[in-house]
């Protein structure tokens, strides 16, 4: 099965293929789902002026004119020797709106592409899904094996860049979290050095009162805890409270509160906050 000119019906949204104006809509998701993914101009360099590019690479799930699922396929020849050659292709950028999620779309959208990369010749496929994710999960239920790769090093460059983008990520893929948030009679704010950032921001809530309304409870960060949290995507729910408690009684991560109200509003509700990370 290819997507060419066929629109393909999967939980009552159209599954089809790209064509020319999706660009920001795509980009807009993207941003909504992994915190600034990025612009359209660096969505034109990965996709459109890849060589082998081809619109039936990118598979979009549509509904009521609304771009609410993404993948792409990037197909590269792998030369071993001189007569030797593997086609392999990438899963790239899986994205669902958070909505729309737990819904089974991306496992037929996932099937979809197999079933394209298959028809144009694949022997291998790759994908990176997140370890303890969702698609993770499935990806192994249908086939997808873990190849061991060898240690990655990371240096933290800008730091309220990659805290926000974790935030934003945990945030978009915990909708427990962002409701457990969003009950908070406090303003929650994120502060590393001289960068702060608030979570009604984060989750972009309009209707809720400004901070400046709110009693406030700030959590302040040093480069240890930031380090620890950029890894909270690769872990377990019972990873991350390990992690947390850990962070908050070595003093690595320090709470500090506006007013004796606000103690007593964490302490109300704290726990379903941490119970729904």
């Amino acid at each position: 099965m290819t997507m060419s000119e066929e629109q393909l019906r999967v939980k009552g949204a159209v599954v089809r293929p790209f064509k020319r104006g999706d660009e920001a809509r795509i980009v807009n998701l993207l941003n909504l789902c992994f915190g600034e993914w990025g612009t359209v101009q660096k969505w034109h360099k990965l996709y459109l002026q890849y060589p082998d590019f081809e619109k039936g690479d990118v598979f979009i799930i549509e509904k009521n004119d609304e771009i609410i699922g993404y993948e792409g396929l990037l197909f590269r020849d792998l030369v071993m020797q001189k007569d030797c050659e593997l086609r392999t292709v990438s899963l790239r950028d899986a994205a669902i709106h958070p909505r729309y999620r737990r819904r089974g779309l991306h496992a037929g959208l996932l099937e979809m592409m197999l079933q394209a990369a298959k028809s144009r010749g694949a022997d291998l496929i790759f994908s990176w899904y997140l370890r303890g994710s969702s698609l993770h999960a499935h990806s192994k239920a249908v086939g997808f094996v873990e190849v061991k790769q060898p240690a990655a090093y990371m240096k933290v460059m800008k730091p309220e860049k990659v805290l926000r983008s974790g935030l934003l990520d945990l945030l978009h893929k915990s909708q427990s979290l962002s409701r457990a948030l969003q009950d908070l009679d406090s303003e929650l704010i994120f502060r590393f050095g001289k960068f702060e950032f608030s979570v009604t921001e984060l989750l972009g809530e309009a209707g809720k009162k400004s901070a400046k309304d709110q009693e406030k409870v700030e959590i302040i960060l040093d480069v240890a805890s930031l380090v620890t949290l950029a890894k909270f995507r690769n872990m377990s729910k019972r990873q991350r409270l390990k992690c947390l408690i850990s962070l908050i009684l070595l003093r690595k991560a320090k709470i500090r509160f506006s007013s004796f109200r606000a103690l007593l509003n964490l302490a109300q509700k704290g726990l379903v906050v941490i119970g729904s990370i």
